[in-house]
């Protein structure tokens, strides 16, 4: 009769560790999803209205800029700097098709642009929620794989 409780109890124990094992690995492999992307698009008069304190910052949040032309061309800058009547910066230039076309350093004139777009990524909030409760679950986990008997009866 032991030999049948410890089966039971041995059988139970290892579904018990299964499924933390799966809960960590869920926890785990999304953590990376919890990214949100906001996307601002600006017009050219919005965009040469803005003062350049405000370019500045958005210049700061923003690791690139796009500027979507009016003949459908679109250029991705890095390292971009607003002035005057144009934005200047090193990147790459796409064809209406999107095929790379050329890269180096291009000036453009605020006129020939459609619209401005940049894309800010941050973590979401969700993230510091998940990560408490996944050191939460990794201390019982460890808790009950060093006394079983507390955790499991």
């Amino acid at each position: 009769m032991e030999t049948l409780t410890s089966y039971w109890h041995a059988r139970r124990t290892l579904r018990r560790t299964t499924a933390l094992v799966a809960c960590a690995a869920l926890v785990l492999t999304a953590c990376d999803s919890f990214r949100r992307v906001e996307r601002r698009s600006i017009a050219p008069d919005a965009f040469r209205a803005m003062g350049a304190g405000e370019k500045q910052e958005l210049r700061e949040a923003s690791p690139f800029l796009k500027a979507h032309m009016r003949n459908g061309d679109l250029f991705v800058l890095q390292d971009w700097i607003a002035g005057g009547d144009g934005v200047s910066g090193s990147g790459t230039r796409y064809d209406p098709s999107r095929n790379p076309v050329e890269t180096g350093q291009f000036h453009l004139a605020v006129d020939s642009v459609a619209v401005f777009e940049t894309n800010v990524t941050d973590s979401s909030p969700a993230l510091a929620a998940i990560t408490i409760l996944a050191v939460a679950t990794a201390a019982v986990a460890i808790m009950c794989a060093i006394n079983p008997k507390s955790c499991f009866g």
